[in-house]
């Protein structure tokens, strides 16, 4: 009968161990939709580089004004339409949405519209911002 008692004991024991083990799942599941959701939600599908597709890679687009008030980097992908990147800038320097600007990179004029690769921009070479008040 002892063995019995404690094979039952036993029993309970893996049983409450099952249902401890179930929950702790249960929970790390909830962390990870949790994780999933916020990571939805602040996804900017601009040019956020959290994802790199097959053939895209990242630059750092550096920035930096004619009147030498801006030295400023964006990450980015070779994709990245160039208009995205020009709204990023003038949300840290919402002055110059205000004036009238023209970009150069290696002397020739950015396309606002194609993107970094296809106006050849290269990585950590300087985009002149000269404004035209």
């Amino acid at each position: 009968m002892k063995e019995i008692n404690d094979l039952n004991i036993q029993l309970k024991n893996k049983d409450n161990n099952i249902i401890s083990l179930n929950n702790q799942l249960s929970n790390k599941i909830n962390e990870l939709n949790n994780i999933k959701n916020k990571i939805n939600n602040n996804y900017d599908y601009d040019d956020l580089v959290n994802i790199i597709n097959p053939g895209e890679k990242t630059i750092a687009a550096l920035f930096v004004s004619s009147d030498s008030k801006i030295q400023y980097a964006i990450v980015c992908k070779n994709t990245t339409p160039f208009v995205r990147i020009e709204e990023k800038l003038y949300e840290e320097y919402p002055e110059y949405k205000e004036t009238d600007n023209h970009f150069l990179h290696n002397g020739s004029v950015i396309k606002r519209f194609k993107t970094v690769e296809e106006n050849h921009i290269k990585s950590g070479k300087p985009i002149i911002l000269n404004t035209n008040n």
